[in-house]
């Protein structure tokens, strides 16, 4: 009898089966806290809320290949010809208009550079990581970059959706973030 041992009783968990339960509850208090003020905010309040975490946000990706941007319209074929050759893989920033952040020959050095740039935006708030076909990656993207979210947080992964899709192809990566208010 392992309870009159002075062990744990039956019905009780070692602390390390215990702690993802706890942070689940205090990441579902958190939210519903969250949820309670918007519900009770007015519609100004909310939209100041919108406004601000727009200032507030990050998007970086990388995409596999230029050919659905050559494809959409987005850059002419000669230049997708030669990135095609060179094997670029781009990588961009979103702030409302798409800019070019830089290039990579090797998917392996752009999700590595994605992710020191999402180290970068510290401390942050929220974060999410985006895939269209590569789960795996995204999985992996999200592990390496949770110790940035507060304790009770975890990352969001999420496949783009296919109006995104057309334009970034298979393979693309991306890493959202929502910067901590507090930082300058």
């Amino acid at each position: 009898m392992e309870a009159a041992a002075g062990g744990r009783g039956a019905h009780q968990r070692p602390d390390a089966q215990r702690r993802p339960e706890r942070v689940a509850r205090r990441r579902h208090r958190a939210v519903h806290e969250h949820e309670l003020r918007l519900v009770e905010a007015g519609v100004d309040e909310v939209v100041s809320i919108a406004r601000e975490a727009y200032k507030r946000s990050e998007c970086i990706f990388m995409l596999e290949t230029l050919e659905y941007l050559e494809k959409g319209g987005r850059i002419g074929k000669a230049k997708a010809l030669l990135g095609s050759l060179l094997r670029i893989r781009p990588m961009l920033r979103i702030d409302g208009v798409v800019h070019e952040l830089g290039k990579e020959r090797s998917r392996q050095r752009g999700i590595s550079r994605l992710q020191e740039i999402a180290r970068g935006f510290s401390p942050i708030d929220e974060l999410a990581v985006i895939h269209s076909t590569t789960l795996d990656d995204a999985l992996a993207v999200s592990q390496n970059l949770s110790d940035l979210l507060p304790e009770c947080k975890e990352p969001i992964v999420a496949r783009v959706g296919p109006v995104i899709g057309t334009y970034t192809g298979p393979g693309v990566v991306g890493i959202g973030v929502l910067r901590s208010a507090g930082r300058k």
